[in-house]
């Protein structure tokens, strides 16, 4: 049985259950000192939580009673109904004193008017230990009644005028038992009698004799079991009987077997459809298989049953943080804690909630008051960390880990704070292994998979980032910045894919971030480059003119159009997208090259020269702008510096076997063959079937007398030139 578990776990007798609450927080009755009595409430709740995981339905029990009492004897008025229903179920009628033959020699003393006697204060040892049929009050509610089966008392029956106190409201009658087999042990209580003129001095005599039979009805209970006879056959241990259908509920509770819970307490539920704990355990058992409304739907119930049950009203707030639902989740958050304002589990599971909407300052001040009520509660410990994590505070957040981890190393959450601490400090391969974990102890959190997937994205492994980020987006569709660091890591493989020429697949990535995100600026310029490098002109600058009509200030975009539309032939447009790229970054020698070469496709290469010079000065080392150069010097009669810009070319990309042809030509015409014959030598080397250095070469032969080699040259260049033209044409080559 569950409160076998919970009498060991607490050190109280299973004889006892339910004990009353100075009993279960271990205080002598009346105990007022609100800090003693919520020091010994948290001090219970810690040896419950060790066995939350084995026994979560017990634990929860356990956890329940103890917030109830919490609630209700911190609380003055509470507690002060709740000790009148105490000394209500223990009192019992005074004795009627021993009717004695009046002495007309003594008078009695008048009693004084309006003050009964007070009551004899309880024994500091009281704690109730060793009675077995004293019916102790149930758990308070505030409902003003006690439904407690009350023994008979044993004494004569009461004088009239003579009555004890009783509870807010008149308990219910109830069927009495026909016999007892012990007394019950008999609380003092406040008696009060009605005045009286005078008293016959008798009257003093039987009074007394009453008091000494209560105090030794007292006596005799409180003896040792061992003192009281018995016989052989009340020493027999009784039969142990069936479990109950509630308890076999529990049973499976505590194994995780929720569909056979399920049923046992939906067979209770058709006995009892007013039990409102069997809701609330069926609800348990419903979340426990991911069934969430139906779990609600139970929760609803046993609140519109017992509106009181605060574990309810925790659970269901639970139910509704594991579907998203964060706004109905602390509201019954704060309901419960309405309840039991002391309760630091449900202020560090609201914490959670406001973590789930972003707002940290909530989330930071629960999970704080929680672990001023509860300073090992591990899962305030993550909260807090959490929280200092996202504010960039990597050593506070470290430390609520471990503390967190070391209160429960099972805790998801906690991972998850380590893993965003190595994120922040670009360790990337222990981020991926605390976020694993984290993902192992709790597949449903959107967040784990969120920050794997970037820390995967960042250390480059996009093929693994991308199932995470969806992952994350499919957990929680709303959550932007899933969907923002997606994008991202298909823009990151989209440009993989371009360097390595692969246009189509780089395509079909923007195509997924646009669909994400139909404003993503990179995605249009990103797609068009993959456009533009599929040779499709149209498409791609219809890319880059949607990319700049969401950022004008693209330059990326505006130097590819550039080049699109060189491509294009339309020079005039080329020339005003390069000098608009060039008064937006003045530094971009990418744009001052595009001015050069669509002023030299016009002709005016004296006026491309100067922004060739730009490019160069921005950047030395680019070897295609010295080839460009070099064309615009030969073309105006500049061969010496055409020749050089050639050679400097050559320098930094030796295989560049048009600079090797170029060079070529110009050296034949300032008259140079030798050199002229070694660079369209080079060219046929890098370039075997190229028609033009065949033509060239076999003309520099013709001039240096070699008519042999000329001739040869000069057939193989008009064979190469036929077989070119049959191939353009779809024929096969001679």
């Amino acid at each position: 049985m569950s409160h076998e578990l919970i009498c060991t776990w607490l050190d109280l007798s299973p004889k006892n259950w339910p004990p009353n609450y100075y009993i279960l927080l271990g205080l002598q009755p009346g105990e007022t000192d609100v800090s003693r009595i919520e020091r010994q409430v948290h001090e219970r709740m810690a040896r419950l939580r060790p066995y939350q995981l084995s026994y979560p339905d017990q634990v929860t029990e356990g956890m329940n009673r103890l917030a109830r009492a919490l609630s209700c004897l911190t609380d003055a008025k509470a507690r002060a109904a709740y000790d009148a229903g105490l000394l209500s179920a223990c009192s019992v009628p005074a004795p009627a004193p021993v009717p004695v033959k009046p002495c007309p020699t003594l008078r009695a003393k008048k009693p004084l008017q309006g003050r009964p006697p007070h009551p004899q204060p309880l024994s500091p040892e009281y704690r109730g230990e060793g009675r077995t049929e004293v019916p102790l009050a149930p758990l308070y509610r505030g409902e003003g009644r006690m439904n407690v089966t009350f023994a008979p008392a044993t004494g004569p029956k009461r004088k009239q005028g003579v009555h004890t106190p009783r509870s807010p409201k008149q308990a219910p009658p109830v069927r009495r038992p026909e016999r007892m087999s012990v007394p019950p042990p008999i609380i003092p209580a406040l008696v009060k009698t009605c005045p009286r003129k005078r008293t016959p001095p008798w009257g003093w005599i039987g009074a007394g004799a009453g008091a000494w039979v209560v105090l030794l009805v007292i006596f005799l209970a409180a003896l040792p079991a061992q003192t009281q006879p018995s016989n052989k056959e009340s020493a027999k241990p009784a039969p142990k009987a069936e479990p109950t259908l509630f308890q076999q509920g529990l049973e499976a509770l505590a194994k995780h077997q929720a569909a056979l819970a399920i049923r046992c307490f939906s067979e209770v539920l058709r006995v009892d459809p007013h039990n409102a704990r069997a809701y609330q355990l069926r609800g348990q058992a419903q979340a426990a298989r991911g069934d969430y409304e139906d779990a609600i739907h139970d929760y609803s119930v046993a609140l519109q049953v017992d509106p009181a049950l605060v574990l309810a009203w925790h659970d269901r707030g639970l139910a509704y943080q594991q579907k998203k639902a964060y706004d109905q989740a602390i509201a019954d958050f704060t309901r419960a804690l309405q309840l039991a304002p002391h309760l630091a589990l449900v202020l560090a599971c609201r914490a959670g909630a406001y973590l789930g909407k972003r707002e940290l300052a909530q989330a930071l001040q629960d999970a704080e008051e929680a672990l001023r009520l509860d300073p090992d509660l591990a899962l305030a410990h993550a909260c807090r960390g959490w929280v200092r994590a996202c504010q960039g505070d990597n050593k506070g957040a470290d430390a609520d880990c471990r503390l967190a981890l070391e209160g429960n190393p099972q805790l998801a959450l906690a991972y998850n704070v380590r893993g965003l601490v190595d994120l922040h400090q670009e360790h990337y391969d222990q981020a991926v292994a605390d976020f694993s974990q984290a993902i192992e102890l709790d597949g449903a959190t959107a967040s784990a998979f969120l920050f794997r997937g970037r820390a995967q994205r960042l250390r480059g492994e996009l093929e693994r980032a991308i199932p995470d980020l969806l992952e994350a987006v499919r957990l929680e569709p709303g959550q932007t910045e899933a969907s923002e660091e997606l994008a991202r890591a298909y823009l990151s493989r989209a440009e993989q894919s371009c360097r390595q020429s692969q246009y189509g697949p780089a395509i079909a990535d923007c195509n997924a971030v646009l669909q994400l995100d139909s404003r993503n600026a990179s995605a249009y310029t990103l797609r068009g480059s993959a456009s533009l490098g599929q040779k499709a002109y149209g498409p791609a600058i219809q890319d880059f003119t949607r990319a700049l009509h969401l950022n004008p200030h693209n330059v990326l975009a505006l130097t590819q159009r550039s080049l699109a539309d060189y491509f294009q032939e339309d020079y005039d447009q080329a020339i005003q997208d390069a000098r608009e790229a060039v008064r937006l970054e003045p530094s971009n020698p990418g744009a001052f090259t595009l001015w050069g070469m669509a002023l030299a496709q016009k002709g005016l290469f004296a006026l491309a020269i100067p922004n060739y010079n730009e490019a160069l000065r921005l950047d030395a080392r680019d070897g295609l702008v010295y080839f460009l150069r070099a064309n615009a010097y030969a073309l105006t009669g500049q061969n010496e510096a055409a020749v050089s810009d050639y050679t400097q070319a050559l320098s930094l990309n030796p295989n560049f076997a048009r600079a090797y042809f170029n060079r070529g030509i110009t050296f034949a015409n300032l008259g140079q063959t030798d050199a002229a014959l070694f660079d369209f030598n080079q060219v046929l080397g890098l370039q075997p079937d190229y028609g033009p250095a065949y033509f060239n070469r076999g003309i520099t032969f013709a001039r240096k007398g070699y008519s042999i080699q000329a001739q040869a040259d000069l057939e193989m260049a008009v064979r190469l030139a036929r077989n070119l033209a049959r191939h353009r044409s779809g024929l096969p080559a001679e």
